[in-house]
């Protein structure tokens, strides 16, 4: 999949995929292993929920930000 975002943002965004299906138990209803992010993001049918994993690093990220900055 040709994407448009840095590749520390992808990997961010792939860091808070794997959190969220690691605390999902790993698997979907069916019973079967959640794809890697590698994988996930190489599916072209994913791309709508890609771009909502990089939305989620993105607040993820002024959420981070916000936090430091009130700190200083």
């Amino acid at each position: 999949m040709t994407n448009e975002h840095s590749k520390a943002m992808m990997t961010y965004a792939g860091q808070l995929y794997d959190a969220y299906m690691k605390g999902c138990g790993g698997k979907d209803w069916l019973d079967n292993p959640f794809p890697t992010w590698a994988e996930y993001v190489c599916n072209p049918d994913n791309k709508r929920r890609v771009e909502a994993w990089v939305d989620v690093a993105r607040v993820a990220i002024k959420i981070e930000t916000e936090m430091r900055d009130g700190q200083l």
